[in-house]
């Protein structure tokens, strides 16, 4: 059987999965189903950035700090204005999560997350010092914080081509120990069909389509590989793969059987839909 994304047969299902990592082949092993899921579907996630080159993530982070939280440059728009301006709408919620007080003029974001969040300090100075890049695009900021000196740790990602922060941590063990893929994400086909994938803290999964459910099982392996995923139709495993950026996996249905195959699509801006991932 052909694993290319341009072999089409009568019936198939076509699942891409939001996750990092990079791809390798997987066997085909057939299982039947008792539906009828004749109708063709094609969801393919949101393609992730590549390694984003580092002077232009320090240069976007310093302009940020200078501009927005020491303001020691001029700046044309409001602290608020910037986060949601370079932030993902993720950070955004996390922020206004955050923030404490009364927010009677809209939307409020904590500017305590990006510094030391100590309410004084031994003196005035508050300045960048260093910008220095980690693993997996994250990168370390020092600066001066009211004379106290510290550290955040800021992860930053290509959203349709523009730069943004994505996550923040005090921490390096959340740098450590990748990003948290656990959650239930959901996708919509152009026939309108509702496909719902929940990966769960525990390793165990759900993937439904059409009222069928198909249980899995996941490991959140580095985030460099992604997770490795199983699918198990009456504990009876089917598929198993590391899943990458451009990763898909191809239930096909032929003569009541449905065979998976796993590919790596290249890149083509014209197979893309957004994946939400719900809170």
């Amino acid at each position: 059987m052909k694993t290319s994304p341009f072999f089409v047969k009568r019936n198939y299902l076509l699942l891409a999965i939001l996750i990092s990592g990079t791809a390798s082949a997987s066997s085909v092993v057939p299982f039947s189903v008792s539906e009828n899921l004749a109708a063709p579907l094609e969801v393919v996630a949101e393609q992730t950035q590549n390694s984003l080159d580092q002077q232009t993530v320090k240069t976007f982070l310093k302009d940020f700090y200078e501009k927005y939280l020491f303001e020691t440059q001029v700046s044309d728009m409001s602290f608020e204005k910037a986060v949601q301006t370079y932030c993902t709408k993720s950070l955004q919620a996390y922020l206004e999560e955050q923030y404490e007080n009364e927010c009677p003029n809209g939307d409020c974001y904590e500017r305590s997350c990006f510094l030391s969040s100590l309410q004084d300090g031994p003196s005035d100075e508050s300045k960048l010092i260093k910008i220095i890049p980690k693993e997996d695009d994250w990168y370390l900021v020092l600066y001066y914080d009211m004379g106290n000196k510290d550290r955040t740790y800021i992860h930053c990602v290509l959203e349709n081509g523009v730069l943004k922060m994505d996550r923040i941590s005090r921490s390096y063990e959340d740098v450590k120990k990748g990003p948290d893929y656990s959650g239930t994400y959901t996708f919509e086909d152009e026939s309108g069909f509702q496909w719902k994938l929940t990966l769960n803290k525990d390793e165990s999964a759900q993937l439904v389509v059409q009222n069928t459910t198909f249980y899995c099982s996941w490991s959140p392996l580095s985030s460099k590989q992604g997770p490795s995923i199983s699918f198990l139709v009456e504990n009876r495993p089917v598929i198993c793969f590391k899943a990458g950026r451009k990763a898909v996996v191809n239930l096909e249905i032929v003569d009541g059987y449905v065979y998976p195959m796993f590919f790596s699509r290249t890149k083509d801006p014209n197979w893309r839909i957004p994946v939400e991932k719900i809170k």
